[in-house]
């Protein structure tokens, strides 16, 4: 389950395939009554007016939302998150939990175990839903925010390589940047890529994964393919480093991937020529 934000139907989209003529003549009649003049619409043209809305406003909404019945299922999803994630909070600080800093062991604290049990159960088991919450509250309650929860996160896997929860909460944090609809640069900075890593097979899956979800998120149709996301990884490293050293690092990282793929290195040499 992910969490998509809720597009705004724009009034260009409701608009699409209307009678501009009857629309504005309607619009206007409508517009100039008085509150406590309106009447309930009756004649035919009011009817027919009412009509010709169903079929535009179908089309948008499936557009941006997908089948109804998956649109539903997410929207229940979104309440029960909102209307726990209050308790999520409080709870967070009934068990006198605080985070003064991104270097403590905070993920290995018997506190934090309590507490994100205690969010597991008010999910009903609901692990993705749970770790999302976690996330929302770590992010409001770090000085640092973002940044702060990232680097907390990527300190803990390093003292606990094998807790999948580690990785799990990075994976909803994922999807949290792309729901608030962060920007590349951002998230690329937050995953600190540089010249020593630019190929690591994890941050790159992240990479992806954040571009995957953002792209789910909007009605940009462009496919989110290999070569889309290692062109936007070589415009973000061209803005640190300049092309001809660009290149180098991009040599030396492949050097480290003995197993990276044709598509990759094509991809890489093809879009540094076109920086």
């Amino acid at each position: 389950m992910s969490f998509r934000k809720t597009d705004i139907i724009s009034e260009n989209h409701l608009r699409a395939g209307f009678d501009d003529g009857k629309d504005k003549r309607h619009l206007s009649r409508t517009n100039d009554q008085e509150p406590d003049t309106n009447q309930p619409l009756t004649n035919s043209e009011d009817r027919g007016y009412l009509s010709s809305l169903v079929t535009p406003v179908k089309s948008v909404v499936t557009e941006v939302f997908g089948d109804i019945p998956k649109v539903v299922e997410h929207m229940k999803a979104l309440l029960v998150l909102c209307a726990n994630q209050i308790r999520v909070n409080e709870g967070f600080h009934h068990h006198n939990l605080k985070i003064t800093n991104a270097e403590d062991d905070f993920f290995g604290h018997k506190t934090y175990r309590e507490w994100a049990n205690d969010v597991l159960t008010m999910f009903q088991g609901d692990h993705v839903v749970a770790q999302y919450a976690i996330i929302l509250t770590l992010t409001n309650e770090h000085f640092h925010a973002d940044m702060g929860v990232r680097s907390m996160l990527e300190k803990a896997i390093t003292l606990y390589p094998i807790k999948r929860e580690l990785v799990d909460l990075e994976d909803a944090q994922i999807k949290y940047w792309a729901d608030k609809d962060m920007l590349p640069s951002n998230v690329f900075k937050w995953l600190n890529f540089n010249k020593d890593n630019v190929l690591d097979r994890r941050l790159l899956a992240q990479w992806t994964a954040f571009l995957t979800h953002r792209h789910e998120n909007s009605l940009d149709k462009d496919l989110v393919d290999d070569e889309k996301v290692y062109e936007m990884l070589i415009k973000e490293m061209a803005k640190m480093y300049k092309t001809s050293d660009l290149v180098d690092i991009i040599v030396k990282a492949e050097k480290k991937e003995p197993q990276s793929t044709h598509l990759e290195d094509d991809c890489l040499g093809l879009r540094i020529g076109a920086v």
